[in-house]
Order: C-alpha cells, then sequence, then structure tokens
C-alpha cells in the first residue's frame, strides 16, 4: 500500500472489510492476524491503544465492511513488526475509530 520511503500517514473514513488470515507464516510470531482489506491494499490492524495481539474489540467485525479513522504506518516506519511481516511489506493500521457500514436496504 506504501511506497518505500513514505512515512506514518493519517487516514479518515477508511473503508474496507475486515478478514482474518496467517501472519508471520513460519515464524515464531506465526498466528491468525485480522487485516482490512481496502481497494488500495490489505493492512495488518489494531487498536492504537491497547494490546497488539489479541485484537480486542475487533473480533465482531470479521467479514463486515467497516469505516475507520487512524494511522497507517508503512513497514519501515513500523520496527516492531517480525521480520516476515516487515519484509512482506503489511503496513500497519493503528486504529483510532472504526464502526461497521450498515448495510444499504433494498427498494
Amino acid at each position: 500500500m506504501s511506497a518505500r520511503g513514505d512515512g506514518p500517514r493519517e487516514v479518515r473514513a477508511l473503508r474496507g472489510r475486515v478478514v482474518r488470515s496467517p501472519y508471520a507464516r513460519g515464524s515464531k510470531s506465526e498466528r491468525e492476524a485480522l487485516w482490512l482489506e481496502t481497494p488500495e491494499g490489505t493492512l495488518l490492524v489494531r487498536f492504537r491503544q491497547g494490546p497488539s495481539y489479541p485484537p480486542y474489540g475487533l473480533e465482531h467485525l470479521v467479514g463486515s465492511e467497516v469505516e475507520c479513522d487512524g494511522t497507517i504506518l508503512p513497514r519501515q516506519a513500523a520496527p516492531g513488526l517480525p521480520g516476515p511481516a516487515r519484509d512482506k511489506g503489511h503496513d500497519l493500521l493503528l486504529l483510532d475509530r472504526v464502526d461497521k457500514v450498515q448495510a444499504k436496504k433494498a427498494l
């Protein structure tokens, strides 16, 4: 999602679908993680405040379309990410707000 050399970027009203998928496969950090799939790319997600794992407060949103605010940290700006995540270019979205998008009713 980010080009090399990009710094942190604030986002507002970013929309996407929350999905569960493997993270850091083949490493000691391997686990199922939550991601936000957007038209521009896929982001590893967690709340800015609180533990990075498990993703408390997000599990109920798996499979849902959401709108969120936060900060995207490109892989090189997120030194806490384990090597496999950093090496594969997974950007991290630190969430400040996330809301489920209500489906539009058919007429």
